[in-house]
């Protein structure tokens, strides 16, 4: 019998005998070479019928067995501003932009982050520590020549985050936007 180069799954020729045993190791190497991999979705939510609000439930994660969180959205559609807050929460967050630095800064805002027109941006967030206040950077573009960049603090810990609740404002999420929670396991 042959097999495959990386990981030695089994490759059968017509003349070779098919055993259960076979298949059960091949999937046992499959299973460890996936559990392996430290980038993983946690979440995803896809708009299928349009709705001016979307919760990304979070409540069965346990954060602290991640060393990244990232959030993506992809709503190309969108012509408007999309609002990010966590557990329904409609203000107390700390903001300031991502060049130069500053510290104890006391400007805050409705919102984590906030995805500009055509809906294309990322959350990089801090690294959670259960303690530790959900912070993240945003970056976003237009999908042409514009982007911008934030640093934002919610007031809640990584212990407390319940959901991610996104918002439009005056219209509705199109069908086919898409949120992916992804994280690096520790």
């Amino acid at each position: 019998m042959k097999y495959t180069k990386n990981y030695q799954l089994s490759q059968w020729d017509a003349a070779d005998r098919v055993l259960r045993e076979d298949f059960n190791r091949d999937n046992e190497k499959i299973d460890s070479a996936l559990a392996a991999v430290p980038y993983a979705k946690i979440k995803e939510v896809l708009v299928h019928t349009p709705t001016a609000a979307v919760d990304l439930d979070v409540s069965d994660v346990d954060f602290s067995r991640y060393l990244k969180i990232e959030l993506f959205l992809q709503c190309p559609e969108y012509r408007d501003s999309i609002s990010v807050q966590v557990n329904h929460l409609t203000n107390g967050y700390c903001y300031g932009g991502t060049s130069g630095g500053s510290s104890g800064n006391t400007n805050t805002t409705g919102a984590l982050a906030s995805f500009r027109q055509y809906g294309y941006g990322v959350l990089l967030f801090y690294t959670p520590h259960p303690q530790g206040q959900v912070g993240c950077v945003t970056i976003t573009s237009n999908g042409a020549n514009s982007f911008s960049g934030e640093q934002r603090i919610a007031p809640i810990t990584w212990e407390e985050l319940h959901s991610f609740n996104f918002s439009v404002y005056q219209t509705t999420f199109p069908v086919g936007t898409q949120i992916a929670l992804f994280g690096v396991k520790k």
